[in-house]
């Protein structure tokens, strides 16, 4: 049925099957709210980015939105600090220049 060439399989082509396999059950878990090994890691990331709105959203500050909120209280401090992004940033295109574009003083 198939040819022998079939069973010429590289550590490369097993590596990337297995995290393609890996990646897809961290997907499924995440979407069915089951957790499992794979998905614990972008659970962890999910809620601190969750808690990261809700600090902005409200007078809530914790350690991570302190230095965000005094930046987005104090325009002068803000562009201060995007400046000295830029002036430290290397020459690069794409998504740097998209984020300076936007006003966003993180990389996105």
């Amino acid at each position: 049925f198939f040819d022998a060439k079939v069973l010429d399989l590289t550590n490369e082509d097993l590596i990337k099957n297995f995290q393609l396999a890996a990646k897809n059950v961290a997907a499924i878990s995440l979407r069915v709210g089951y957790p499992t090994v794979a998905s614990i890691p972008h659970s962890i990331s999910n809620a601190y980015r969750k808690l990261m709105h809700l600090s902005m959203a409200t007078s809530y500050t914790f350690k991570g939105t302190e230095e965000i909120k005094a930046l987005l209280e104090d325009p002068e401090a803000l562009a201060k600090a995007m400046a000295a992004a830029a002036a430290s940033a290397p020459a690069a295109g794409g998504a740097a220049a998209a984020a300076e574009g936007a006003g966003c003083p993180w990389p996105t």
